[in-house]
């Protein structure tokens, strides 16, 4: 479990498996991907163990603050060295059609994005190295990192790793259902088996990219 998240949940009084359960539930409910800034102790602690009323808490927050959860992946991709020219007007481009709600645009223009950022900035392979990445690949790249490895403030590690691996390159036949709204899946998107249209998914591909830039300095240390 991550430990920053499990820590203040632990030291609040909370069981922190019960907990846990209880913030992926509710982001499933929700539509959207944990992030870092939604206050999930605060709801916990103020629900009286009443999960509906904790999933309100969290399905309101992004609601109401949806403009600066998108404010804050923009500003935290615009301070990085490692975002080219290339990959800022993409990500330009991207943010505009989101808030134009023009969300079917966002996912074909982050996707390459998306793997650019795994292949080079993680796997520190060169552009055009490798024709196609796989969900094997990405099992590899984080197979030999352990749970302690990733940073105490990254506290969405497991279930933002299990979408990436498990939703996003997953074969889009066998995909489960409970899964199909947290992200887009590659091989649906780019074979035209669903159109990628919701708010929802336009803004949980957002949160993967800035999850996946986040990893970034944990796998230029391990090759260090």
């Amino acid at each position: 479990m991550p430990f920053l998240l499990a820590f203040q949940a632990f030291h609040a009084g909370v069981k922190p498996l019960v907990f846990w359960e209880w913030v992926e539930r509710a982001c499933s409910d929700s539509g959207f991907l944990p992030y870092r800034t939604v206050p999930f102790v605060e709801f916990y602690l103020e629900c009286d163990e009443d999960f509906d009323v904790f999933s309100s808490c969290v399905s309101e927050y992004y609601e109401s603050k949806e403009g600066g959860i998108l404010q804050s992946i923009e500003s935290y991709l615009e301070s990085l060295d490692c975002v080219d020219e290339d990959r800022r007007e993409t990500l330009q481009e991207a943010f505009k059609a989101h808030r134009s709600s023009q969300f079917r645009l966002t996912v074909p223009a982050l996707l390459p994005l998306i793997e650019r950022v795994i292949l080079e900035d993680w796997m520190g392979k060169k552009k055009g190295e490798v024709h196609q990445l796989s969900k094997r690949m990405i099992h590899e790249a984080v197979d030999n990192f352990r749970l302690a490895d990733f940073r105490p403030n990254s506290i969405y590690d497991l279930t933002l790793l299990r979408c990436l691996i498990g939703v996003l390159y997953e074969n889009g036949g066998k995909l489960k259902e409970s899964h199909r709204n947290l992200l887009p899946n590659r091989h649906a998107a780019l074979h035209g088996w669903r159109s990628y249209s919701r708010k929802e998914e336009s803004l949980n591909t957002f949160i993967l990219v800035d999850y996946l830039y986040r990893l970034v300095p944990l796998f230029r240390a391990r090759k260090d």
